[in-house]
């Protein structure tokens, strides 16, 4: 292939000899005749032209879109065609999460009275080691563990070990995808009762997380969060404590989106004068807690009360907001202003309280489900039993209160059991709970058991388990992490601006160094800096709550744990089909609060910080519509626009837009066409925009031109011969992917499969299916074990047949009694088994016997 680099240079510069000559010459010659130039244009065009002829191989390209038709983009059609391939992949996680579930609740059922072994080991994540470097490691060396004496100190066996091998699949993470290991958070105890014997009876789970595994090898990590702390994940992994662990699965969005219910949540903290010292650290430690294990879909606010009841933030007077991540952060700064003086006035306090969840109570605001009171106090003069017969019992207590109570002195002062028992009755008098604090060790694990509390109406039922989608989230990092570190930048920053305007003010109010220091952070962050280049993996998880199923002797709901899944983003991404939608057009998801799941202008990272508010950006901050209004001032329309997108509804509308390009170096109005269906069985919606005009359209080439090419004229040929080194394929874009092999490069990934296509009788695979089987449960009453067989139905409660035993003699008198009694026939028992049992779809055409029960 010929260069064409050096021939433009060499042109010009002749040019430049020969135009020097005429100037030199110009008194001794007549003038150059215009004829004269003009052929020299007309030889040094077609010269050019030939040469960008040759170069781009026009005739080639051209004859390759011979068959080749120019269609308009279908959007209806296009967001229809993706909405379903997310809810089939979709479909696929909830199916892998609810075999989790099911065999969670019958394991810790079947083994709840059986002893657990005093050799048990288990694989710890924490204290699992790498697999050696081979030219380090030498088995003569050894090390002496230093010996400790302490006394009355019980054995423990030592946990087992494995070694961890990198995964592209799990983000080159160490894995070992036989078994699965165990996450214990630093402040719960590994061999407690309630934990050791949840460890032991979850370790059945490997053989169900191996074997969704298999059957979906999209399937990224699979877990089961207890509600005792511990955490078994899927596959087994090192943990890393950089610099510390402060994971616990309890305040995760997933545990606590599944484990409990919406709710509007009013912390009540006590800010008297005997609320000093510790107690005050306390108070706040508490707080700080409770507001972790809030979501998006909660909505909050912290109140003060001495003498006069405050927010502890002033904009939020007099209202609940959202618990976002920027919410709850303003929340957390706040409560080191408030300052401890003068007596508590709880009435005025449980007033304003139960007034304004009444408020939001009638009018359908908020969360619009559960409501709760979190009472913070060192101690109560009475039990306020007036307030709560006017504000709760006499509606039916639609407001729970949990009461804290600090202090040490209170277990031993006499004078403070008054107090203990007022306090404990307003928690229990209001379907709450009760709890004391004396230290802050203790503040984490005991703040956690309203979770359990809130969680009861879900468990009592038994039988609904509600499938949770989370918002965006980082993979493992802790919110509390990316605060402390955008906190310390911001402060770096603040002082390094402050000692550069003291050295010289002029200097640095100066409009050339304010540019100089604008163009010096944009190189220091590499622009707008993305998730892409960054360590952070956005994704969303799907989970279920694990009930308790066992009768225990105080007659008490209780929740075993969350069972789940993560679903990375780029797999979602993957399923929107940027080819189909072309360049100048996008796809995004939006969840049912109206933040962004997926979107290319989503940008949670700033040098290399997640920002505090990441998961919280609403659709109209993105799309930037172009109403010549001022910022966050938005007209009626975008603002029903974007409640037709929350609520999932289907349409259409085209919008005038200001978009960016070259990383919001300039900007530009066009109007784009925007598509929007919600996808079914998830909080979420699918929105796809198109460019009116240019870009609306596609070139569309026969399916099997290239192919029917490649067989026919180059018979010999293989796809990576005929193909050679003449094309790339896109970098944003996904055409195929293997999940067991690696490759080189995209392109060998697809020449891959190109390879396989051009095979003889090769077939596309059809696309995965989620199994039925738990639309076919076996279930029995824990008390008196039967054979019923449950079948879902269409309607929303299963219908119950039991196996008819008295005539089982031979394979075709397998008959099926409905629950009222009536004995179905032997054709429609067949056929329902059948249905049930083998779907069609799934059918095994090999196997003789699955095609006899389908007949």
């Amino acid at each position: 292939m010929y260069k064409c680099g050096g021939l433009l240079p060499s042109l010009l510069f002749l040019c430049s000899l020969h135009s020097r000559d005429c100037s030199a010459n110009n008194h001794n010659e007549a003038k150059i005749q215009f004829n004269t130039v003009q052929a020299w244009a007309v030889k040094l065009g077609t010269e050019l032209w030939h040469f960008g002829d040759f170069i781009t191989r026009r005739k080639e390209v051209q004859d390759s879109f011979k068959s080749a038709q120019v269609e308009s983009r279908d959007g209806e059609k296009l967001v229809q065609s993706m909405a379903d391939d997310i809810h089939s992949m979709m479909e696929l996680k909830i199916s892998a999460v609810k075999r989790i579930v099911e065999a969670a609740e019958n394991m810790a059922f079947d083994k709840q009275n059986e002893p657990i072994p005093e050799d048990f080991q288990f694989y710890n994540s924490k204290e699992m080691e790498d697999p050696p470097e081979l030219e380090e490691y030498d088995s003569s060396i050894t090390t002496m563990e230093p010996e400790f004496v302490i006394e009355n100190v019980i054995p423990r066996p030592p946990s087992k070990n494995a070694y961890m091998y990198p995964n592209h699949h799990f983000s080159n993470i160490p894995v070992n995808v036989n078994f699965s290991s165990v996450h214990v958070p630093t402040n719960v105890y590994s061999w407690a009762p309630d934990v050791i014997r949840g460890i032991y009876w979850s370790e059945g789970l490997d053989t169900h997380f191996i074997n969704n595994y298999h059957s979906d090898p999209t399937l990224s990590w699979q877990y089961f969060g207890s509600s005792s702390g511990f955490m078994r994940h899927y596959p087994a992994m090192k943990w890393k404590a950089d610099p510390v662990d402060i994971y616990d699965c309890r305040t995760r969005a997933w545990y606590m989106e599944a484990a409990a219910s919406p709710k509007d949540v009013i912390v009540l903290v006590d800010r008297s004068g005997s609320m000093t010292g510790q107690r005050r650290d306390i108070a706040k430690h508490v707080v700080t807690n409770i507001l972790d294990t809030l979501g998006n879909n909660d909505f909050v606010n912290v109140l003060t009360f001495a003498e006069t009841v405050e927010e502890v933030v002033p904009c939020f007077e007099d209202s609940l907001v959202q618990a976002t991540l920027g919410n709850l952060r303003e929340l957390k700064l706040a409560l080191d202003n408030f300052e401890t003086t003068e007596i508590a006035n709880f009435s005025a306090a449980l007033t304003r309280a139960f007034e304004l969840l009444e408020i939001y109570r009638n009018n359908s605001g908020g969360a619009n489900c559960n409501q709760a009171i979190m009472l913070v106090t060192d101690g109560v003069p009475y039990n306020y039993k007036e307030i709560f017969e006017k504000y709760n019992w006499m509606y039916d207590t639609p407001v729970r209160v949990f009461t804290y109570l600090i202090g040490r002195e209170v277990k031993v002062v006499p004078l403070q059991v008054a107090d203990v028992r007022e306090v404990k009755w307003m928690a229990c008098a209001n379907r709450g709970f009760y709890v004391h604090l004396s230290t802050l060790a203790e503040v984490q694990e005991r703040v956690l058991e309203h979770v359990n509390v809130l969680a009861r109406p879900l468990v009592l039922q038994r039988h609904d388990h509600p499938v949770v989608w989370t918002p965006v989230y980082a993979n493992v990092t802790d919110p509390k992490v990316a605060d402390y570190l955008w906190e310390q930048r911001e402060r770096a920053e603040q002082k390094e601006r402050f000692m550069s305007q003291r050295r010289d003010k002029a200097l640095f109010n100066s409009e050339k160094e304010q540019d100089r220091r604008w163009r010096m952070r944009q190189m220091k962050q590499g622009q707008y800096s993305e998730i892409g280049n960054s360590q952070y993996q956005l994704m969303t998880s799907v989970s279920m709550p694990v009930y308790d199923l066992r009768h225990n002797e105080m007659r008490i709901a209780k929740i075993l744990g969350v069972a789940g899944t993560d679903v990375p983003l780029s797999e979602i991404q993957a399923l929107m089909t940027p080819y189909k939608v072309g360049v100048n057009g996008y796809a995004f998801v939006v969840t049912n609060n109206g933040y962004i799941l997926i979107h290319p202008d989503l940008r949670p990272v700033f040098e290399q910080i997640l920002k505090p508010s990441y998961n919280s950006i609403d659709i109209i901050e993105v799309e930037l519509f172009d109403d010549d209004r001022g910022p966050r001032n938005f007209s009626k329309e975008l603002n029903a626009l974007r409640k037709e997108i929350i609520d999932q509804k289907t349409g259409n509308k085209v919008m005038n837009v200001k978009y960016h390009l070259d990383d919001m170096k300039r900007v530009a109005r066009m109007k784009r066409h925007y598509f929007w269906r919600g996808i079914p069985g998830s909080p979420f919606t699918l929105v796809v925009t198109l460019p009116e005009g240019y870009g609306a359209h596609r070139v569309t080439p026969p399916p099997t031109d290239d192919i029917h090419r490649l067989s026919l004229t180059y018979k010999n040929v293989s796809a990576r011969q005929y193909l050679n080194d003449k094309w790339t394929v896109h970098p944003d874009w996904l055409y195929c992917r293997h999940y067991d092999k690696t490759f080189k490069s995209p392109e060998d990934e697809l020449l891959y499969f190109l390879e396989r296509v051009a095979r003889p009788g090769w077939r596309w695979p059809l696309k995965p299916r989620p199994p039925e089987h738990h639309k076919a449960k076996v279930t029995h009453d824990r008390h008196n074990v039967s054979n019923e067989l449950t079948i879902a139905n269409d309607c929303c409660h299963p219908c119950v047949y039991s196996l008819r035993t008295d005539n089982i003699t031979k394979e075709e008198n397998i008959l099926l009694q409905t629950d009222p009694g009536q004995v179905l026939g032997l054709d429609e028992s067949a056929t329902l088994l059948a249905e049930t049992f083998f779907p069609v779809g799934q059918v095994v055409t090999d196997d003789l016997h699955h095609i006899k029960v389908r007949r």
